[in-house]
């Protein structure tokens, strides 16, 4: 592993300062030059690549870019297995995707790298609704468990950066973001749905499903709605729909089920 040149290492600091004070945004754009850079020296910038990767990825979490950040981890992965913070953001944007299976995965492929990782230890435990949605053959059901002996795990020095981003290029900062207007709507309608107002919870789920039409997210929650409205057709449609865009996705199964 070679060390950044000089110019590339300045590009990555301001990253990581647009990191720390909030401009996220700014700082996918500087990781995404780092990364195109690093890639035309791949053989000899992996840890970097693979560092890059994951601080972009970072980003893209703040910003609500889950899929983005699903695939920079992948990346950063493919790059240097079995690390640690590409593991947990994976793990997070799965979460905020609903794939929960995946994300439980991900906590006990982190776990068994350290079991002392509280973010994962917390994450295995929180992912209760498993249980609920599968019942006892819930195990069955998830993806491969991934095990590590303590000899795969790579170890890495690294130089003087410590920051960690995703990949794809973001939209200007002065132009709308879908991805922040989706997590405002599903925000007011999940409001709602604690306040038992389902009929303008679904106004705003109907919202969600304009706004971004590929995440289930808006379907599942809008059905969970029409279950409570003693509207059954809408919900099975509902989640019909969530289930040809994920065709494992737990809350439109147990949905529909309950249809």
């Amino acid at each position: 592993q070679e060390k950044l040149p000089r110019k590339l290492l300045a590009v990555k600091e301001e990253g990581s300062n647009l990191f720390r004070t909030g401009q996220y945004g700014k700082a996918i754009l500087r990781y995404t030059t780092l990364i195109e850079e690093l890639e035309k020296d791949s053989i000899h910038q992996i840890v970097n690549l693979s560092l890059m990767f994951s601080n972009r990825a970072a980003c893209y979490l703040k910003t609500g870019h889950s899929k983005a950040a699903m695939k920079d981890c992948e990346r950063s992965l493919e790059n240097i297995p079995h690390t640690i913070k590409p593991l947990l953001r994976h793990a997070a944007a799965c979460e905020h995707l609903e794939k929960y299976r995946q994300a439980y995965i991900d906590y006990w492929h982190i776990l068994s790298i350290d079991s002392s990782v509280q973010l994962a230890q917390s994450g295995s435990t929180r992912l209760t609704i498993l249980h609920q949605l599968d019942g006892t053959i819930w195990r069955e059901k998830l993806p491969p468990m991934v095990t590590v002996a303590p000899w795969e795990v790579p170890e890495i020095v690294l130089d003087d950066s410590g920051s960690r981003k995703s990949e794809l290029t973001p939209p200007p900062e002065d132009l709308p973001n879908p991805d922040l207007e989706f997590e405002e709507c599903k925000k007011q309608g999940n409001g709602l749905v604690q306040l038992g107002d389902f009929e303008k919870a679904v106004e705003w789920y109907c919202k969600c499903i304009e706004l971004n039409p590929e995440n289930s997210v808006g379907f599942t929650n809008r059905a969970h709605c029409y279950l409570k409205l003693n509207k059954a057709a809408e919900a099975v449609t509902d989640c019909n729909q969530a289930l040809a865009l994920d065709g494992t996705n737990c809350k439109a199964l147990y949905r529909r089920a309950l249809a």
